[in-house]
């Protein structure tokens, strides 16, 4: 290798450092981190900032050089605005599984309500859902929820009455925009409370936490940033091994090379969803549904 170190100022610049004589598909080529940067064929390719360490190595022989990406996080230039994973095509379930289940969110969800309007993906579900809606709402605020004309303040009533042998939950980013109840943290610790208070009310529930949606890379405001989002979504996974809950990984399917929205799947610039949005999260959830999502990865 040619060089010790490497800095980028750019996504997506490279840096050619190999200057050897073997051939460059006999060489093992690596880096500590390929969220900051690759290495191929000799070439470094910045992917996000950070630092890390490429190597290569060749027959027992291992050279490294140090990467630093010092890149302006709002330098969106080069990168592809449509969704970086494609939801698996087989499904695991038919829509009559939700037959017994009720979805429980905000008006993200509410998307998902008409989507299962125009194309019965979920069967029979019902959906409780508000605009605005948060984990705060539902055990402090007891914002209202209406079934079969009937509201109810108490959010563990409204899913008994329902029926449910399942339920289906993404809610959070309401939450963390206000800054609700000791923001992030403090929301999973409410979420300790919520999960208690639907298994006090249908004790044999079955509890199936979905992770939040991103928002739209420039649509991102105050509080509410994509960083903030995955840091929640990771949280919220631990909880739910520890609870006893499933988890279904919805956001890396909703997300675009920024690690925001997909523009195809954002309606408004910023967190709803559109209908082609609606149909690969319905995808998701009908190839996941049942089983951990990173075993059928």
């Amino acid at each position: 290798l040619n060089r010790e170190s490497v800095t980028f100022s750019k996504r997506k610049e490279t840096c050619q450092i190999y200057t050897g004589t073997v051939a460059t598909e006999d060489v093992t080529w690596s880096s500590e981190n390929a969220q900051v940067a690759t290495f191929d064929k000799g070439v470094i390719t910045a992917v996000g900032m950070g630092e890390t360490v490429v190597w290569a190595e060749y027959e027992g022989v291992r050279v490294s050089c140090s990467v630093k990406c010092d890149i302006d996080p709002n330098d969106i230039s080069g990168l592809s605005r449509e969704p970086v994973l494609t939801p698996p095509k087989e499904l695991t379930v038919d829509s009559s599984f939700f037959d017994d289940a009720v979805f429980i969110g905000d008006s993200v969800t509410e998307m998902l309500y008409h989507h299962n309007i125009a194309y019965g993906d979920f069967g029979k579900a019902k959906f409780l859902t508000a605009k605005s809606y948060g984990v705060g709402n539902a055990i402090y605020d007891k914002m209202e929820m209406t079934y079969r004309g009937k509201s109810y303040r108490n959010i563990e009533e409204a899913v008994a009455a329902t029926g449910a042998k399942k339920v289906f939950i993404m809610l959070g980013m309401n939450d963390i925009a206000r800054g609700d109840y000791g923001y992030i943290d403090g929301c999973i610790t409410n979420w300790g409370t919520l999960v208690d208070l639907l298994r006090s009310a249908c004790p044999d529930i079955t509890i199936y936490i979905q992770s939040m949606t991103p928002i739209w890379t420039g649509g991102e405001k105050g509080g509410l940033k994509n960083s903030r989002m995955d840091e929640y979504n990771a949280k919220l996974e631990v909880f739910a091994a520890e609870n006893g809950c499933k988890f279904i990984d919805v956001a890396p399917y909703m997300k675009d090379e920024t690690g925001g929205l997909a523009t195809k799947f954002c309606v408004d610039e910023y967190v709803h969803l559109t209908y082609t949005g609606t149909k690969a999260w319905a995808q998701v959830l009908r190839s996941y549904t049942g089983y951990d999502i990173k075993e059928a990865q």
